[in-house]
């Protein structure tokens, strides 16, 4: 059985939301040097746990564990982490985690996951602007730890696991205790 660690869950959690924070929220806008510190500490957090972080081509940020699995989104991502750590403890393993990068579509919605499952080549990606003006091809391209990236495999897992906050309350007020999306 997992034992998840539930401060470190929520002291992950407070760390992030300082990498950003703004007000009652957080602002982390793809590719800026808020969003890579932010990507930064979470490699590192997921070396810590023995997982072997990767990036892609496009930014997407995936914490191999030796095994097989996986999780995504800021809440999303902190959890799989969690798990992955406590699968690590157990002896259990095999839990991957991955942070998608841009899903918010700062350059193209969904861009990180459409990306790697194949939807959206980076080719046509390249030419996309934000509202600043800046290309996604140019900024990707100064970024260090994009340079060489490969991409990671869609066959090296057997599930997907995204955990979503912002459902809480409909789940609480139809006495659910989980749910799936449709």
């Amino acid at each position: 059985m997992l034992t998840i660690n539930a401060e470190r869950l929520l002291a992950d959690l407070a760390t992030l939301r300082k990498i950003g924070g703004s007000g009652r929220g957080v602002v982390r806008q793809a590719f800026t040097a808020t969003d890579m510190e932010g990507r930064r500490w979470l490699a590192g957090r997921m070396q810590e746990a023995g997982l072997r972080p990767v990036r892609d081509e496009v930014g997407n940020l995936f914490g191999i564990a030796a095994g097989r699995g996986w999780l995504d989104g800021a809440f999303g991502v902190i959890c799989g982490l969690e798990v992955a750590r406590a699968a690590q403890e157990a002896g259990v393993g095999g839990v991957s985690v991955v942070s998608f990068a841009d899903e918010e579509g700062t350059f193209a919605p969904l861009m990180g996951s459409r990306h790697w499952t194949g939807m959206q080549k980076l080719d046509k990606l390249r030419d996309h602007a934000d509202v600043k003006g800046r290309r996604l091809g140019e900024t990707l391209a100064e970024i260090p730890e994009l340079r060489g990236a490969g991409g990671v495999p869609c066959d090296i897992f057997r599930a997907y696991i995204e955990p979503h906050i912002e459902q809480g309350p409909t789940l609480d007020l139809a006495q659910e205790d989980i749910g799936v999306v449709q």
